[in-house]
């Protein structure tokens, strides 16, 4: 299974690891391999300035170049990107 996880979920990556094994643990799903594109925290204020965000700054959305308001570009996303299967 493919996953992209944003920043912004606050997903732990070890906390996710071990809850898929913990899921799929005595389920034909045991073994199945996950990956995880981990997605920065981008903001874009409105004169286009883009910020990636680090842990430490997530709590502070105001642009840093010009303390203008911003809007979430990135870092918001839980998605499956695929699933492969294969024939029994």
């Amino acid at each position: 299974m493919n996953l992209r996880i944003g920043a912004l979920r606050q997903v732990v990556p070890s906390s996710m690891e071990y809850a898929w094994g913990f899921v799929t643990a005595a389920t034909p799903l045991e073994g199945a391999r996950l990956h995880i594109d981990w997605i920065d925290a981008v903001i874009e204020c409105e004169q286009g300035h883009r910020t990636v965000l680090d842990a430490s700054s997530y709590l502070d959305l105001s642009c840093p170049r010009c303390d203008a308001p911003t809007r979430v570009v990135a870092g918001e996303e839980f998605q499956v990107v695929d699933l492969e299967v294969e024939a029994a």
